[in-house]
């Protein structure tokens, strides 16, 4: 686990250690916990007594805040390094395209990487020009080259590098086999956009029927069972089912955020993260609902 972060760490391009990462991350999760509780206590606690009930409210609060943060924080590094490895890979083609021409110009295979990472390029440009440097003193080009993909958390880019080694090494027709290479990238990558753009109509309407229809009938629902509660005079506690509809709501938002990233080709952490942004929504509306269902009941 440790080994995985590191390697989404550093394909953030994070110049420090995990260790320094983790101790400023801690350090801003802490001081936001403490003003969050701060302003938190003197908005609707400053007249309050602090007895120990109301410390043990607020201990909790800081923690779920605290542990949120740092939750958050470690899932944004992964959703990065997969954003940049989505970014690398889309222009993998094109770079391939260009190094074969260069190859075809009768340019060493060095060369021809280095007069192809253009800064249009980004991240890939970057690392290319690392490793060129670095093999023009005591490092060997290939051992730079292998960790091009390393740094970058890309396994595809691993494939085509150790392919590019191999044919450099073996004297083969390079520029050809990285034409070639291209053009299934290409195609690979276009069947997929083509399978998603199939499934988008179903993830559309799973998304509306989460966003808005769930709140809205968990909503009317909630204010049903208060007004039978009312009429026929039963004792039903309809804050515990507020919080039981709200868990079934957040639930059910970070699930729908895991499969639709997954269905779209994204990872689980990806879609980890964006389920708590659904999960947001989701409340913030069934609230909203809630309170327009009864001020015109």
């Amino acid at each position: 686990m440790l080994d995985r972060f590191k390697k989404a760490l550093r394909a953030t391009e994070y110049e420090g250690t995990v260790s320094q990462w983790f101790i400023n991350r801690i350090m801003f999760s802490l001081l936001i916990s403490a003003l969050s509780v701060s302003l938190l206590y003197f908005v609707f606690y400053v007249e309050t007594p602090l007895t120990n009930g109301l410390l043990i409210i607020l201990t909790t609060i800081f923690l779920v805040i605290f542990v949120m943060l740092i939750f958050l924080l470690v899932v944004n590094v992964y959703v990065v390094s997969e954003r940049k490895k989505r970014e690398v890979e889309s222009i993998l083609p094109d770079f391939l395209f260009l190094v074969s021409s260069n190859l075809r110009a009768r340019m060493s295979p060095m060369v021809a990487l280095k007069t192809a990472a253009r800064k249009e390029f980004g991240a890939l440009s970057r690392e290319i020009n690392y490793a060129t440097v670095k093999s023009l003193g005591t490092e060997s080009f290939t051992e730079q080259l292998i960790l091009i993909p390393k740094r970058l958390n890309s396994e595809l880019l691993e494939r085509v590098m150790m392919l590019f080694i191999t044919g450099h090494v073996s004297g083969g027709n390079l520029a050809a086999m990285l034409e070639h290479l291209a053009y299934d990238i290409k195609e690979t990558e276009h069947m997929r956009k083509r399978l998603y753009m199939g499934v988008n109509t179903y993830v559309l309407f799973i998304m509306i029927s989460l966003l808005i229809g769930m709140p809205l009938l968990f909503a009317a629902t909630s204010k049903f069972v208060e007004m039978s509660t009312m009429i026929s005079k039963t004792e039903i506690d309809i804050l515990n089912m507020n919080f039981l509809l709200i868990g079934m709501l957040s639930i059910t938002s970070i699930l729908a955020g895991i499969f639709s990233s997954v269905i779209r080709g994204g990872s689980r952490l990806q879609g980890l993260y964006r389920g708590i942004g659904y999960m947001i929504i989701t409340v913030v509306l069934f609230n909203v609902f809630s309170y327009l269902i009864g001020i015109t009941v």
